[in-house]
């Protein structure tokens, strides 16, 4: 006869049961948060991924782009929209360590600061040695941060609630400024991302802007008399074409004075050309002094010749300017024993006109020119005019 097992208790079964579904309760919990692991990691991963196309298409645009302003302007409106903030910024140092606010892209609903300079002492002695070793500044709220009462108040003023600060050097370790992201709704935490993706951008401006004040030397290198320091002759064509054509658009009038110093020549043989060549710096300078406006340009045009172009000028103020700088070259009361007046002195052709459709800006140059040619012709150290057509 076989012996019949014994019947197992409704009891240790339902405790089975139970203790089946609390394991896979468990599991379910344990792969939920490996699940969300997961997509945090790949969240991270994403961002992280994002942030490097930023800085490449930052840096691509640094490479093909001279144009500086462009690439400061579309690195804070980008920073602004990539780390969600209110206000993104670009803080340029004065030689005083006071600063001007050159770039900036805030949030519909926050004031802008753009163009704000700020004097603020302690701010200066306090962090810009920190700033010049490299240090980040971040605060994630402010009236809980241990920083000055001075440095508080500030950020308040602008409404500041969290702020990111990221020194921008110069390839030589210059400090020339500061890339910084403004949190004005609430406080702000910053994470690593935030600020590895600062430093980065800093990094790459860093570079935009020793590339770019390196095409600026050669650029002005390439356009200034290495003598006299004056526009040369390639630069006075090149202003003088651009200028034409916007007055030609305009019918607006151009003045043009050629200037040339008297009796040079003979000076050089008197004094020798090393003094010649100082004559030549002074005179320059005294042009340079007696021409006011930031439109007008002074240039050396050949030898001991100069040129003068004066955008938006009539007969009458090109004749004001020509006195000018007659007085200050009289001024510098250059002795030149080989001249009748017993200084340097200057002759002056004077033309003024508007553009026409027939002309060309060879067209003021040949009339100042016949005017500077009378002038010497006639007695020297005088202003003579182009007769008006």
């Amino acid at each position: 006869m076989v012996k019949q097992q014994p019947m197992s208790k409704p009891n240790d079964r339902m405790a089975a049961l139970e203790q089946e579904r609390n394991d896979l309760i468990a599991e379910n919990q344990q792969l939920r948060q490996a699940l969300a692991g997961l997509q945090k990691a790949h969240k991270r991963v994403r961002s992280q991924l994002s942030r490097e196309r930023l800085i490449d298409e930052i840096a691509q645009q640094i490479r093909q782009s001279l144009k500086f302003d462009d690439i400061l302007s579309t690195a804070v409106a980008e920073v602004r929209q990539f780390l969600d903030v209110d206000r993104a910024l670009i803080y340029r140092f004065q030689p005083d360590w006071s600063g001007i606010i050159t770039f900036e892209s805030t949030a519909p609903e926050i004031s802008s600061i753009l163009y704000t300079k700020f004097e603020e002492p302690c701010f200066r002695h306090s962090y810009v040695e920190r700033y010049q070793a490299g240090r980040v500044r971040a605060i994630a709220d402010i009236d809980a941060a241990d920083v000055q009462a001075c440095h508080r108040q500030l950020l308040a003023t602008y409404q500041v609630r969290a702020n990111l600060v990221v020194p921008i050097l110069q390839g030589d370790d210059t400090l020339w400024g500061l890339l910084i992201a403004h949190h004005c709704r609430a406080t702000r935490q910053w994470d690593e991302f935030d600020i590895g993706l600062l430093q980065r951008l800093a990094t790459q401006l860093g570079v935009a802007i020793q590339q770019s004040e390196l095409h600026a030397q050669l650029a002005e290198r390439a356009t200034t008399d290495a003598l006299t320091q004056l526009a040369n002759r390639r630069r006075f064509d090149q202003y003088l074409g651009e200028v034409w054509q916007q007055h030609h658009r305009r019918q607006s009038a151009i003045a043009l004075l050629m200037l040339d110093i008297d009796f040079f020549k003979r000076y050089n043989d008197h004094y020798g050309h090393p003094q010649g060549d100082e004559c030549l710096r002074q005179v320059s300078q005294a042009l340079s002094q007696a021409v006011k406006r930031t439109i007008d340009l002074v240039a050396r045009y050949g030898g001991e010749e100069f040129a003068v172009v004066l955008p938006d000028t009539e007969i009458a103020g090109a004749l004001e300017v020509a006195a000018a700088i007659q007085a200050g070259v009289a001024q510098l009361n250059i002795e030149h024993r080989e001249s009748p007046f017993g200084l340097i002195t200057l002759s002056c052709g004077v033309a003024a006109d508007l553009p026409q459709n027939q002309d060309s800006p060879d067209y003021l140059i040949k009339a100042a020119d016949q005017a500077l040619y009378q002038a010497k012709t006639s007695g020297r150290n005088r202003v003579v005019c182009a007769n008006p057509r």
